[in-house]
């Protein structure tokens, strides 16, 4: 989906999308395609707030604290630690704070927000990968989705 960026991937950000591609953060992995989920697709969330589009270009820092990961999308849990009002204000009401590392053809960065309930699945193949010690990423505001 990205290349050179990672998405981050919010969709319980009222009537906005707080998917941000920030620079530096991770390349995209490629991954089996799976079957396309069409109801993904249809339920993108609404153009993001213009307080959100005005950070582009501006620094944020985060830290990664785990990985977890799914044949369709893989995400960072991460913490935000800095970067404007506007993005900490949208990150504050996130449920799952992430930045979306790869997703699979005919999936998209949004199908990340589903990974914290399938990885308690016992049924799913989602899995958590918690890191010892945070990884610390610093990078620009690119856009948002």
């Amino acid at each position: 989906n990205t290349s050179g960026a990672a998405a981050a991937a919010g969709a319980d950000i009222p009537s906005s999308a707080a998917t941000a591609a920030v620079s530096g953060a991770a390349d995209t992995v490629a991954v089996p395609a799976a079957p396309a989920a069409a109801a993904a697709a249809a339920a993108r969330p609404a153009s993001p707030p213009a307080a959100l589009m005005s950070v582009a270009g501006q620094e944020v820092q985060m830290q990664i604290t785990a990985l977890d990961c799914s044949p369709q999308v893989t995400a960072a849990q991460v913490e935000l630690l800095s970067g404007p009002d506007a993005v900490i204000e949208a990150w504050d009401k996130l449920a799952y704070p992430h930045v979306t590392l790869s997703v699979a053809q005919g999936y998209s960065a949004v199908d990340s927000n589903q990974l914290p309930a399938r990885v308690v699945d016992a049924k799913d193949v989602a899995f958590r990968v918690q890191l010892q010690e945070p990884v610390l990423v610093v990078g620009q505001v690119l856009a948002f989705e």
